[in-house]
């Protein structure tokens, strides 16, 4: 039986040719009955029979990786996943615990918030529980004591003159600037004196 490594590019599946001595007659029907048997007794053989290059062979094609993907790249590709989701959800947990406590910072705030209006409420509800604030808003409604004379002033008084009572030229120990007439005339015709 040939050697099938000394066969280039040889196809396992193609039946060896016999050996003319496998036959046992020469005639056309037996001897091409004969080479048939021992070209399936030929195959069945060379499967049968381990051949160390076709093992070394399979050894080397088996340790090729399929696109490049090996069991150690693999355990890494599916480790560095698993790395990934645990960062991330280790992201969010932190990003959710932030949330939280800035949270509890603007509630702590409004709260504080709250206090101060409600200190500043009650100081108003005991202010104007006072008599002396009643008697005032009392007066607002002319509800005020007999001797008292209501006023309002008015929503858009006019400027007060520079010599109206409680002006600076009238307030005590301010210095009385006397004029005479006759300056009084001059500084109207002539302008004021410089």
């Amino acid at each position: 039986m040939p050697d099938r490594s000394a066969i280039p590019d040889a196809d396992p599946e193609e039946p060896i040719p016999p050996d003319r001595d496998a036959t046992t007659t020469d005639d056309a029907t037996g001897g091409r009955l004969g080479s048939r048997i021992a070209g399936i007794g030929g195959v069945l053989r060379a499967r049968s029979e381990p051949d160390p290059t076709a093992r070394l062979a399979a050894a080397e094609l088996a340790g090729l990786s399929v696109a490049g993907l090996t069991r150690r790249r693999t355990v890494a590709a599916v480790a560095l996943l698993l790395m990934t989701w645990v960062a991330f959800t280790f992201v969010q947990q932190v990003g959710e615990a932030v949330a939280v406590t800035t949270r509890a910072d603007e509630m702590r705030a409004a709260n504080a918030d709250l206090e101060t209006r409600v200190r500043a409420a009650e100081q108003e509800l005991l202010r104007i529980q006072e008599t002396a604030y009643v008697e005032q808003q009392a007066r607002a409604y002319r509800l005020g004591e007999d001797n008292e004379i209501p006023f309002a002033l008015a929503a858009d008084p006019p400027a007060l003159g520079p010599d109206a009572p409680g002006s600076a030229a009238n307030r005590v120990g301010a210095a009385a600037s006397t004029t005479t007439p006759l300056e009084s005339w001059l500084s109207l015709l002539f302008g004021p004196p410089r």
